[in-house]
């Protein structure tokens, strides 16, 4: 917070050396009040700069978050009948209760681990004012709800409307926030002199309650830097933010089950449209490493860069970003060149190497030349505004690119004239009988015939021989079978080896037929199909 003579001097460089939003954007918000400049560009870009052309719409806004924070966060009496959990209802208030514990529970959660560097969050006050701010902003946008990366847009507007909130506002009933809420605007003290001592008085809530036998000056930036609605500001900022950001926060019309949102569109549109206009080769380089632009781009924009710079640049960044464009179109040039410094680096390494810096960006000593990159990208989207932006940061220029030429599928390649004379009519015919009978000659030169034969003879041998051994009875020994049982076996078996070997025969034969039929019928096919 700061001091009246210190908000009273950064106050005076904003509106006794500037009269229009165009000599403000040039300003640097070290020397000035950040809060007050944030809140003309992005809530007033369109009106006159001069405090009493806006100050009616602060006092509405502050007023409209009283009542929203009196309608949300304020004790619920419930009729014991309303209070029954097992009623489907879903409009029954003890479901809604629920509802309410759930989301604060979860905005909590994201809250307590926001930015663990920075000790001023972890204040408890400082986290209840950010949970109150983000479910009031949640209760009011019941289509989006609350998205992880809230918290952080929420935590850095509210850090600046702090820094610039006055310490000691004498102007005010103690510290109370809410003063006045429910009269006609939120606005109801003002200081009376009694015998030189100060008496707190409450009047109907205007600009007059800030009226004392100070410079009016004074009191109207008294009025706009009151610690007492800190939320109250912080909430509108945050909100004229999310009017533009709200729909990288939905998801997609089938509740992300194969859909595509609007974040992912984006990415690709980054990466597909933009980053080929000025740099095809690095888009061609990232496309062929398979790195998804909304794996590292929904980072980047959802949380206006918030970790890819350190705090105190971050707010340089965010100056420039509201100053230049309110609506924030200009968030996907600003990717591109981030892409851009980056690109040596991206064309020479691999796919871990690439999205380690994606993901790890390396911060600028200047991030806020990104923005000047991007605003210089707008007018010149093109190979030589993207090779501008290239060798200012790198003094190497790209190569003009060639586009490879896309991998030709294998086509048959034309039979030549030679080839075409010999599938004249009647010549298939031809070539199916000569493959016929190259394929008897080969079996002849192979053997195959001659093998099945000589088979068939030894076969036919052995079954003579077998006939020709005469049967030697075995002389008997105690215990052994008489000799007429003993030739019957013997007979038994020869029978057996016999059928044995008619079988082989058998079979044999049947093999050679078949290699004899197969060769006739090729012949026989070649000579029906000359016919």
């Amino acid at each position: 917070m700061r001091t009246i003579i210190d908000a009273r001097n950064r106050w005076n460089n904003i509106f006794e050396n500037h009269k229009s939003i165009e000599s403000l954007k040039d300003v640097s918000c070290d020397d000035t009040l950040r809060s007050v400049l944030w809140r003309i560009f992005l809530l007033h870009p369109d009106a006159d700069i001069t405090p009493s052309t806006w100050m009616s719409r602060l006092r509405s806004e502050r007023t409209a978050y009283a009542e929203l924070r009196r309608h949300h966060l304020g004790d619920t009496d419930f009729e014991a009948e309303e209070l029954d959990p097992l009623a489907e209802d879903e409009s029954n208030p003890y479901h809604r209760h629920q509802r309410d514990l759930e989301l604060r529970a979860e905005i909590v959660q994201d809250i307590e681990r926001c930015m663990p560097e920075n000790t001023f969050f972890r204040e408890p006050s400082v986290q209840e004012d950010l949970t109150e701010i983000l479910f009031v902003y949640c209760k009011l946008n019941r289509d989006v709800s609350y998205r992880q990366g809230f918290h952080e847009i929420a935590a850095v507007v509210y850090w600046v409307v702090v820094c610039d909130a006055l310490a000691d506002n004498t102007s005010g009933p103690g510290d109370s926030p809410y003063a006045g809420e429910g009269r006609a605007g939120p606005y109801v003290t003002t200081i009376a002199i009694t015998n030189g001592d100060t008496d707190d008085t409450l009047m109907n809530g205007t600009q007059e309650g800030y009226e004392s036998f100070e410079d009016p000056e004074d009191t109207v930036m008294k009025e706009v830097l009151d610690k007492r609605y800190i939320n109250h500001d912080a909430f509108s900022l945050f909100q004229s933010i999310m009017r533009n950001a709200k729909a990288w926060y939905e998801v997609s019309e089938d509740g992300g089950k194969g859909g595509v949102g609007t974040i992912v569109k984006k990415s690709q549109y980054v990466h597909e449209t933009l980053l080929v206009a000025v740099d095809p080769e690095l888009a061609a380089h990232l496309t062929e490493l398979d790195v998804l632009p909304q794996v590292f781009l929904i980072r980047w924009i959802r949380l206006l860069f918030c970790r890819e710079f350190p705090f105190d640049q971050l707010l340089h960044v965010w100056d420039k970003i509201f100053s230049e464009d309110p609506d924030l179109q200009l968030v996907d040039l600003i990717c591109v060149s981030m892409l851009l410094r980056i690109r040596w680096q991206l064309i020479e390494a691999d796919y871990s190497t690439a999205m380690q810096l994606l993901l790890r960006y390396p911060s600028p000593p200047i991030p806020v030349n990104l923005i000047e990159d991007a605003l210089y990208l707008r007018s010149n989207l093109n190979p030589s505004g993207g090779k501008y932006i290239i060798i200012k940061h790198s003094s190497r220029s790209p190569a003009a690119y060639q586009k490879k030429p896309p991998p030709q599928k294998q086509q048959r390649r034309p039979l030549s004239p030679t080839m075409n004379s010999l599938f004249q009519p009647g010549q298939i015919e031809t070539i199916i009988q000569d493959a016929a009978r190259n394929m008897i000659d080969r079996s002849e030169k192979w053997g195959v015939n001659r093998a099945v034969r000589e088979a068939v003879v030894e076969v036919k041998k052995g079954i003579q021989g077998q006939q020709r051994i005469p049967q030697i009875p075995r002389r008997g020994t105690p215990g052994s079978p008489r000799p007429g049982s003993q030739g019957s076996q013997g007979s038994q078996g020869i029978n057996l080896d016999n059928n044995r070997m008619q079988e082989l025969e058998k079979k044999s034969k049947e093999l050679e037929k078949k290699n004899k039929d197969l060769q006739m019928k090729l012949l026989e096919g070649g000579k029906g199909k000359e016919n």
